[in-house]
């Protein structure tokens, strides 16, 4: 089957510190030799080609290459005791060296994995476009520019949100390297959904808002402080009752999960909509 195309993301205005491939407005535009995709369902091109499964050989050549993305540099060592924990020196030199072939020729002829100072390192010096990095820009200039200049801060958490597909390297790698990286990725993507729907909601676009919050809840139910703050954007666009609804369905989910009531905050906000007190 086919590998299904990947639709760029459109990149909203945030001056942010990119790597060169990243100065285009999608990544598919100038058809740069690597684009890599890991937020969701993970997938790599060379120019317009998607690489198969075939192309790696076998999974350990692709979790090598990701390995190396997200940890910039690593001795031979350090890459052993993330893929190879129990192997003897003597297998893990013929492991590693062997997927690092494989590796290589799945990316091309250019130089992308480079040995330099005992380290391996993927190659940044050429031009290439990585959905991670051009998330954690995003997230960074918002955060830079959340009180300065709210409506491009508004810009980068957009753009940022609309690059988190899902979880990294979602139902692909469950090695311990990668979890500590994945809850990290998505501790900021909520942190850049909660300051999204914040700076929209101080400038009294709360419809908006509550589609931010609502995102949120879909990806944790739990979220207590997601529902307070789906109920004030609720407030705001005059629908009372969906409000209080929403903390009807926030009280269930407590108690089949948690077994425990919302907090005194969450209650409080709910008495003082019941009685019609202007928040």
């Amino acid at each position: 089957m086919a590998p299904k195309e990947r639709i760029p993301v459109q990149k909203l205005p945030c001056k942010t510190p990119y790597h060169p491939s990243a100065n285009a407005a999608d990544p598919s535009e100038t058809l740069l030799p690597l684009r890599i995709y890991a937020l969701g369902t993970a997938s790599v091109y060379r120019g317009e080609y998607a690489l198969t499964a075939a192309d790696w050989t076998y999974a350990r050549p692709r979790e090598l290459f990701f390995c190396l993305l997200l940890r910039r540099f690593a001795t031979k060592e350090q890459l052993g005791l993330a893929l190879w924990p129990d192997a003897s020196a003597l297998q893990l030199r013929r492991s590693f060296h062997t997927t690092l072939h494989h590796l290589r020729r799945a990316l091309g002829p250019s130089d992308w994995i480079v040995y330099e100072h005992q380290r391996y390192t993927f190659n940044r010096r050429l031009p290439y476009w990585f959905d991670v990095e051009e998330f954690e820009a995003h997230f960074a200039e918002g955060k830079r520019l959340e009180s300065s200049a709210p409506e491009r801060a508004i810009a980068c958490f957009e753009a940022a949100a609309g690059l988190y597909e899902g979880e990294l390297l979602e139902g692909m790698i469950q090695s311990e390297w990668c979890l500590q990286r994945r809850e990290e990725l998505h501790r900021r993507f909520v942190e850049a959904l909660f300051a999204l729907g914040q700076l929209l909601s101080t400038i009294g676009r709360s419809l908006q808002a509550a589609d931010v919050y609502l995102r949120i809840v879909s990806c944790d139910n739990l979220l207590e402080r997601a529902h307070r703050e789906l109920m004030r954007c609720y407030a705001c666009l005059g629908e009372t009752g969906l409000a209080l609804r929403q903390y009807q369905t926030l009280v269930h989910l407590l108690r089949r999960e948690l077994d425990s009531p919302p907090a005194a905050e969450t209650t409080r906000l709910f008495e003082e909509l019941r009685r019609g007190e202007n928040l």
